[in-house]
């Protein structure tokens, strides 16, 4: 009998000893199935655990039917008339020894029910089948099975600087997070712990002052608010997938974290960040203006992100010659070349330049820095973290802070600017694959327009950048 054909496990990791009841048998029962729990959430424990009831089951299918057990229970000295349950004391299988199982024989049909499932069910003549011992695993830290995922990731060239800075440092917060220190000593129990407490910590613990110095277990004492479960939830998929890694390399048995995410209300993603109005465009270039121009991004990174519905790391990371004459038309040459790097394939693209940009002085701008022999559109920008938009990002952040816009739902940020150019074009009834080509997103399934099309002329997507309007600039 293949015994591990009945062990079920539940998505809290206990296992469940099952079996499915005959259809002729189940109007006697009242029920499809038999089921235990085994109490562990070891599989090895599991089916230890199992070979009791399979013996007993075993038991029941050597006789002719119900009343036989009945009968030798009562000659057993056991009332089967008085009492509802009874237990079998010291069964002895094998080297697992049963201290006491209860037994309900009042359950008509029950014996015969377990009798003659065992009968069909059973593949084999085999009283026990013996279960192998799991391989063992191997005795890593976790902190070096981390540092070797990562080395793996690196070499592959699978994550960006960005994203392999975020990665290290989500999983030095999972070294202070787990109860454990070997990589084979995680379990549910461990990823469960691991969970609850994600849940508790607030956002950017590495960065507030007051954080500095404090276990896990002092921050999340201070009671602070906890950050988003959407951010909660990212975490938890890459240990998810860190674990599953760890699974095929042998440094554990099971991915523990799968399933572990907390399940959220459905928001379509146009719900979660918004464009700019009117007035709010109003408000932010009239603040903009009043504020000490400490750097040239100041001033263009906020009117580009406008006109071009450039992402902000795109716009940074521009160099010179990105800005250009295509067909006798100024663009803005997107590309991943020397040192840039792009979101996915589809973000390659040219943007022709607004002629509202090109008033306000870009293209002079441009021709000064080349005269003065400069490669790139903001000199001032180091990278930190692999990205040229962190200083930005952080500047672009403390204004939204001055100007009342944190804590909003939707979202009101530096990529609300994307998304007012994209609205724009919306309303103006623009063709997807031309509102596409110029967002760099990927236009559909059809693979007419992934393989063969040639896309827009240069001289229709100038036409369809002039649509934008701001009553700001106007």
């Amino acid at each position: 009998m293949k015994l591990n054909r009945y062990l079920q496990r539940k998505e809290n990791g206990i296992y469940y000893f099952r079996i499915r009841v005959p259809a002729s048998l189940r109007p006697f029962l009242g029920k499809n199935e038999i089921k235990k729990s085994l109490r562990t959430t070891c599989v090895t424990e599991a089916v230890k655990r199992a070979l009791p009831f399979v013996e007993l089951i075993i038991k029941m299918a050597n006789m002719t039917d119900a009343n036989d057990l009945l009968r030798q229970l009562r000659d057993a000295g056991i009332d089967t008339d008085k009492i509802l349950n009874f237990e079998i004391y010291g069964m002895q299988i094998g080297d697992v020894k049963v201290d006491k199982l209860s037994v309900d024989p009042a359950k008509e049909g029950d014996a015969e029910a377990a009798a003659l499932f065992i009968q069909k069910a059973a593949e084999s003549q085999e009283r026990v089948m013996k279960i192998p011992e799991p391989d063992p695993i191997d005795d890593y830290e976790l902190s070096t099975v981390i540092e070797i995922y990562v080395n793996e990731k690196h070499q592959a060239d699978v994550w960006n600087e960005k994203t392999e800075a975020e990665n290290k440092q989500l999983f030095d917060l999972l070294i202070e997070l787990s109860p454990v220190q070997m990589a084979g000593e995680l379990g549910y129990k461990e990823a469960r712990s691991i969970k609850e407490k994600l849940l508790r910590l607030p956002p950017n613990i590495n960065k507030v002052n007051k954080y500095s110095g404090l276990t896990i277990d002092e921050i999340i004492e201070l009671g602070d608010k906890p950050r988003s479960l959407s951010t909660a939830n990212k975490i938890l998929t890459r240990y998810s997938s860190f674990c599953e890694w760890m699974v095929k390399h042998g440094y554990c048995r099971d991915n523990y974290f799968n399933g572990l995410t907390v399940r959220q209300k459905n928001k379509r993603a146009k719900d979660e960040r918004r464009g700019y109005e009117d007035e709010e465009l109003i408000k932010l270039f009239n603040y903009l203006t009043e504020l000490e121009e400490k750097h040239t991004y100041y001033y263009w990174l906020p009117r580009i992100a406008l006109y071009t519905g450039m992402r902000l790391e795109e716009i940074c990371q521009l160099h010179l010659s990105d800005l250009r004459q295509e067909e006798g038309i100024w663009v803005i040459d997107i590309n991943d070349d020397d040192d840039k790097k792009l979101k996915n394939a589809s973000a390659k693209r040219l943007v022709p330049i607004h002629s509202r940009l090109i008033e306000m002085g870009l293209i002079s701008h441009v021709d000064n820095l080349i005269k003065k022999k400069k490669i790139r559109l903001f000199t001032e920008l180091k990278k930190i973290g692999g990205r040229l938009s962190h200083a930005p990002s952080g500047w672009f952040s403390r204004v939204r802070r001055q100007l009342g816009w944190v804590n909003l739902s939707p979202k009101l940020d530096f990529h609300s600017f994307r998304h007012s150019f994209a609205t724009q074009l919306q309303r103006a009834d623009l063709p997807e694959y031309r509102l596409a080509a110029l967002l760099g997103h990927s236009v559909g399934d059809s693979e007419s327009f992934k393989r063969y099309g040639a896309g827009a002329t240069i001289e229709t997507m100038k036409e369809d950048v002039e649509l934008i309007t701001y009553s700001c600039f106007e």
